[in-house]
């Protein structure tokens, strides 16, 4: 039994290191991503988008009508064994849910598209984050996925500003 899979009951419980197949999210199997996870799931669902984080529960009735899995970051798998198990991780899940829909409330369009960057930041590097489509990123929070390219345009902009500028603080000053 590997080290770092999560032990919650008298019975072990192993890890998947693995993608996640379409197929298995569709046949209602339960499965859970495992607290240490280094990322998340992005599942596509018709005009929406749910993420799951690490911890929360995937599959069963929640996740049959998923068309696309975008997997962001490094995720593992196990299937919670017990009742208390199942639990926790729906509890995560909807935690999760409860997350995106304070961004949902944002009136603005732009404001939601950092909102779910920054929120997305929690588990992702920079890197993953913008590997992850904008048609995803947008169905998440409901902008057209143009509103996402023009918060990144601005977002990188930023930060070569402030690169620049602490560049320019840290060259010694000399005094003639």
């Amino acid at each position: 039994m590997p080290k770092d899979a999560p032990q919650t009951s008298n019975q072990p419980t192993r890890a998947l290191a693995v993608s996640l197949p379409l197929s298995l999210l569709k046949s209602g199997q339960i499965l859970a991503l495992t607290e240490d996870s280094k990322g998340g799931l992005i599942l596509q669902k018709g005009f929406y988008c749910d993420w799951i984080p690490p911890g929360a529960l995937v599959g069963g009735c929640y996740d049959i009508d998923c068309t696309r899995i975008h997997v962001a970051g490094k995720v593992r798998f196990y299937a919670p064994n017990s009742q208390q198990e199942r639990s926790q991780a729906l509890k995560k899940r909807m935690g999760s849910i409860a997350d995106l829909q304070d961004v949902l409330n944002e009136p603005s369009s732009f404001r939601r598209a950092f909102l779910i960057l920054r929120h997305l930041s929690q588990w992702l590097s920079y890197r993953e984050m913008r590997g992850i489509p904008h048609d995803l990123l947008a169905q998440l929070v409901g902008v057209n996925p143009s509103t996402v390219r023009v918060f990144w345009k601005r977002y990188l902009l930023a930060a070569q500003q402030r690169a620049q500028a602490e560049q320019a603080q840290a060259r010694p000053h000399v005094l003639i």
